[in-house]
Order: C-alpha cells, then sequence, then structure tokens
C-alpha cells in the first residue's frame, strides 16, 4: 500500500477509463463526474469484482450521494442491464459485490422489486437473516455449488450446474435475486411471480426467460415442501409434482434454487434428510420426466431385505449432525406410537420421520434425530447410541413404556412468534386420508400425535416432520384399519373412522401443550 502513495495518481489508474486505485481501493478518477454519470457506478462493480479489489470509502460515499440518479431511463438501459449481469455472473465473489452494491443503496435503487425488501426483518425464529440479506446469501451459495465448493453435501446440484450455459446461469441468478420480493407483499409466490415479470420487463429481457424466472420465483417453495411434506413413494405425488414442473431442464433450474434457498435460511437448517428427500424426488421426477420407470423408485429404499423380524440400525452421521435410526419391523396399531415414546424418551428430537410399509404388512421406519443442541444425537456419546437402539427395538416388538413427555420450556423469544394450531384431514385416495398438522413445536409433540391417530383406529402409513423455528409441520398419510366403517354421515362412536372427529381430537391434544 506505501507504494501506491509514491505513484502519481494518473499512473494508479487501472488502465479503465474513470477510475483509479488509491492505497489498493478501487476509487472514481472524478467523483463529480462519476455522480452524473451512474453507469460509472456499476463500471466500478464489474471492475471491483472481476479483479477482487476493495471499494474506497470515497467512491462508496459519491454513489450514496447520487443513489437517486438511478432512474426508469437508466433502469431500462441495455448497457447497464449487461454490467449488471456481468457483476452477478463474473465475479470472483459476487455476493459480497452485490452485498457492498446493497449497502450503497445501489442495488435496490436499480431494481426496486429488491428495494422493497431491503431490511425486512421476518417475524420467525428460522430465518436468521433479513430478506435482503437472506437473498444475497442464495448467490453466494449458487457460486459455491458453481465453483464446486459444496461437492460433498451437494452433489448432485453441483453436477447439475456443470453444464449450464450462460442463459440458465442469468435465469436461475435472477430467480434467485427475485424469489422472495413477493415477501414485501400479501402472497410470497403469486406476487413475487407477478414482480419479477416487472423486474425483468423492464430489463428487456425474453419474454421466454422471463416467463422462466416468473415460474421459478412462483414455484421456489414446490421441491421443497413436496419432498418434505408429501409421500415421494407414491406415484400420485410424482405425478402431480411432474405435472406442475413440465421439464427435466426446469426441474433441474428449481433443484439448484431449492438447495441454496434451504441453505441461505440460517445454520443449521439444512441437513441430510433434507438432501436425501430432494435427491429422491428429484430421480423419481426425472425418472418420470424421461419415462424411465426403473429411474423413478432407484433411489427409494429396499424395504423387504432385513433377515430379522424386527432389527434396529442407527447411524451417526457426523459431517452432516444428524443421527439416522432405520427400524425394520410388522405393521400393527400404536407401532408410530410406540417408537417415537421409545425414542424421545432417550432425549432425542425427531426431526424427521418416514415410513414405508408393504401390501404384506413390512414396514421400514426411518427417524432423523438430534440432541437438544441441534446436533447428531450420540455424536459424543457412544453408550447413547447402544441405549437408543435397544429401547427401540423394544418398541418394534411391542415391550410397553411407561413414557410421559416432559413438561416444555419454551423462551420468551419463542412465544413471542405467534403459532396457529391448524388441522387439515383431507381424502388421499378412495381408502386413505391426509392429516396436515401446524402447530408449536414441542418435546412429546409427535408422540401425542401418534396415540389420537391410534385411538382413532388410524394406521400411519407415511409421516413428515418439519421444524421451522417454533413451529412444527406435520404431514401424516393414514388409513383406517380394515374393518372400520369410512362413512362419515354416520353417528360418531369409537368403531368408527370420522374425518371430523379425528381433526377434533387432533386440535384437542394442539390446544393442550
Amino acid at each position: 500500500q506505501g507504494l501506491h502513495k509514491l505513484l502519481p495518481t494518473s499512473l494508479r489508474g487501472l488502465k479503465e477509463p474513470g477510475f483509479v486505485l488509491e492505497n489498493g481501493r478501487l476509487d472514481f478518477a472524478k467523483p463529480a463526474y462519476a455522480q452524473k454519470n451512474p453507469l460509472l457506478f456499476f463500471k466500478l462493480f464489474k471492475i471491483a469484482g472481476a479483479r477482487n479489489l476493495d471499494i474506497h470509502p470515497n467512491a462508496f460515499q459519491t454513489i450514496m450521494n447520487a443513489v437517486d440518479t438511478i432512474d426508469d431511463k437508466f433502469r431500462t438501459n441495455a448497457e447497464a442491464r449487461d454490467i449488471f449481469l456481468q457483476i452477478m455472473l463474473d465475479s470472483r465473489a459476487p455476493a459480497s459485490i452485490l452485498r457492498t452494491m446493497n449497502e450503497a443503496g445501489l442495488l435496490g435503487a436499480y431494481i426496486p422489486e429488491f428495494g422493497n425488501i431491503v431490511g425486512r426483518t421476518q417475524f420467525n425464529m428460522h430465518h436468521a437473516f433479513t430478506v435482503d440479506e437472506h437473498t444475497i446469501k442464495l448467490i453466494e451459495y449458487m457460486h459455491d455449488l458453481e465453483q464446486g465448493n459444496l461437492q460433498r453435501e451437494h452433489p448432485l446440484s453441483t453436477s447439475i450446474v456443470r453444464d449450464w450455459n450462460r442463459r440458465t446461469r442469468i435465469m436461475v441468478y435472477l430467480a434467485c435475486l427475485l424469489h422472495d420480493v413477493g415477501k414485501a407483499f400479501a402472497d410470497q409466490c403469486e406476487d413475487g411471480a407477478r414482480l419479477a415479470i416487472i423486474a425483468c420487463q423492464r430489463m428487456g429481457l425474453e419474454d421466454a426467460d422471463t416467463e422462466t424466472i416468473s415460474w421459478l420465483v412462483k414455484n421456489h417453495l414446490l421441491l421443497s415442501e413436496t419432498a418434505q411434506r408429501r409421500d415421494i413413494s407414491d406415484p400420485d405425488t410424482i405425478e402431480i409434482f411432474v405435472g406442475k414442473i413440465g421439464s427435466l431442464r426446469r426441474l433441474q433450474m428449481l433443484c439448484a434454487l431449492t438447495v441454496v434457498d434451504i441453505r441461505a435460511v440460517g445454520p443449521g437448517i439444512w441437513n441430510d434428510w433434507k438432501g436425501e428427500l430432494i435427491r429422491q424426488l428429484y430421480y423419481s421426477a426425472r425418472g418420470a420426466l424421461l419415462g424411465l420407470s426403473n429411474e423413478a423408485t432407484k433411489a427409494m429404499p429396499d424395504i423387504s431385505n432385513s433377515k430379522d423380524k424386527h432389527s434396529v440400525t442407527v447411524r451417526l452421521d457426523r459431517p452432516n449432525d444428524i443421527t439416522k435410526i432405520t427400524v425394520h419391523t410388522i405393521d400393527r396399531l400404536n407401532l408410530f406410537a410406540d417408537l417415537t415414546a421409545a425414542i424421545t424418551m432417550c432425549g432425542a428430537n425427531i426431526i424427521g420421520a418416514k415410513i414405508h410399509t408393504t401390501n404384506d404388512g413390512k414396514v421400514i421406519n426411518h427417524f432423523f434425530i438430534q440432541n437438544v443442541q441441534s446436533l447428531a444425537y450420540g455424536r459424543d456419546n457412544k453408550a447413547r447410541l447402544k441405549a437408543i437402539k435397544e429401547k427401540t427395538l423394544q418398541a418394534a416388538q411391542g415391550v410397553k413404556t411407561n413414557y410421559q413427555p416432559a413438561q416444555p420450556m419454551i423462551s420468551k423469544r419463542a412465544l413471542a412468534i405467534p403459532v396457529q394450531n391448524r388441522v387439515l384431514v383431507k381424502s388421499h385416495k378412495a381408502d386413505s386420508f391426509i392429516a396436515e398438522i401446524e402447530a408449536r413445536d414441542r418435546p412429546g409433540l409427535l408422540y401425542d400425535l401418534a396415540n389420537v391417530f391410534a385411538k382413532n383406529n388410524v394406521s400411519v402409513n407415511s409421516a413428515h416432520i418439519e421444524v421451522l423455528g417454533p413451529k412444527a409441520i406435520d404431514v401424516f398419510y393414514i388409513t383406517p384399519i380394515k374393518g372400520i366403517d369410512l362413512e362419515e354421515t354416520r353417528p360418531l362412536d369409537e368403531t368408527r373412522f370420522n374425518q371430523e372427529k379425528l381433526k377434533q381430537d387432533l386440535l384437542a391434544v394442539l390446544d393442550t401443550s
């Protein structure tokens, strides 16, 4: 840096007209001129991004003083658009550059839809960042995917982005930047899609690309919600999902967008369980789109390969800080409740559960568990792993426990976040139903819900557990046990399954928490 002080200003330049280096930091050669020519603002960040240079505080102040010169005419300038896209796609550290542009007020001025979410807080406990910072982190992780920095955690998404051409990259990066602009309005996805069209048309993008970006914004939650809240081993689920996707190209773009969106929520939000579900759904949808029936099932686990009538395996995944319990057993009433009781009474927090049941009554249950610190259960105590394996095996064999859920200790911060209890029970197929439940998360919640199903003579075929801060979103695929009358119009009694009775019983157990 001392050498720069000895050089004349003209020699401190970068062979880029209008710019100089001051003590190694990029500045405008003529600040007064730059204030009247905002295109130089973008060129400053383009140079900084390409050469990995810091912005001089004087340049930063120059932009802040003249940010109101960014008007509608500038926003429709084709050269400004091209430079902006180069900043996003070609910078060595695009997130850092965009973050600095945001701090100067330039990013929100150029894209007013993004400006509406700058500094906007998210009133929940699972989002660790404001909406604008969360958005910029999507750009950061997308760049990391392209650089191969997330190969171990995300081999599928890394392989997907590797062969993208520039046009596809532009669409995905803009979808990242615009995916949450709808949060400034009533409907995050619908309003976001509408605003994305306005932003892209103003930039002068082709109609086909604008439509794709808008579709990605509108459906940016589709893959994650389907993977985590629906039975992706059900062909009907895949058929409905594929009908909304339409093409392999969109599936690939949505997959990468979904991964970076989940990662950008905050520390500890991503885990191997979510990755496994996303990969399973991706391969199933890919197979359906390509007409490859074997592709649609290759990611599904083998549910009949256990030699024992009842067996339990426990696997500690230290890199992803999660522990997986796999239970092979025979289906019966109360099975799900007994297993959740055994696992919970050992001090484990169930953050994911999936059940597969064959026509001959064989069951494989996957439970993904962590400790109270949101780390892999038993990571520092192998005795805990041995104990939970034994307890779970006993539960599979039908050994009863005297489990009593602990009284929840809810922090003041969590209580400040309102959580509305919601239960929806709807028909799925001729002989099965889906129960969707939203409630405040607490110890023993899953166990209490499982008991309600058992008391209503309902078998749980598939359970999908998602925890977002203080809120639990649980979806169950259920079937009344054989011999139970499905007629809902008859008087209620304990021998008949009734949707409304089940709903009220579920709400009752939620209201007591």
